[in-house]
């Protein structure tokens, strides 16, 4: 098994594979769920993530993701991100709320992103 994008790749792989095979009304309606989200809260964790410890591999996860759905490139690129850093969710500041704001509008569609999402 690769670990291209770190111990989430498996994961990640299906992410890619779940936004590159969803329908025109799924990456339509993550958008939406995207866009719906946007408040202080979500920009909050964005930056806090984005300012916590995290290897290269989050971005190249969070590229690839994102070129997968052109359409919804912000919502794919957040989800593979913090994705890709989920085991270092309880350090460097990023908590499971921030998480979970960052995945919501990909896993409002598509389901849980990781087998132990809820």
């Amino acid at each position: 098994m690769s670990d291209h994008y770190g111990p989430q790749t498996a994961m990640i792989e299906d992410l890619i594979e779940h936004l590159r095979n969803a329908t025109p009304e799924q990456l339509q309606a993550i958008d939406d769920a995207y866009y719906a989200a946007i408040d202080d809260a979500y920009y909050a964790a964005a930056v806090d993530v984005a300012h916590s410890a995290v290897a290269n591999i989050a971005f190249y996860a969070a590229h690839a993701a994102a070129h997968a759905a052109a359409a919804v490139r912000i919502a794919a690129y957040d989800a593979a991100f913090v994705l890709a850093i989920r085991h270092l969710v309880d350090s460097y500041g990023f908590t499971w709320e921030y998480y979970n704001a960052l995945v919501a509008p990909v896993m409002s569609v598509l389901g849980p992103i990781h087998p132990d999402d809820e």
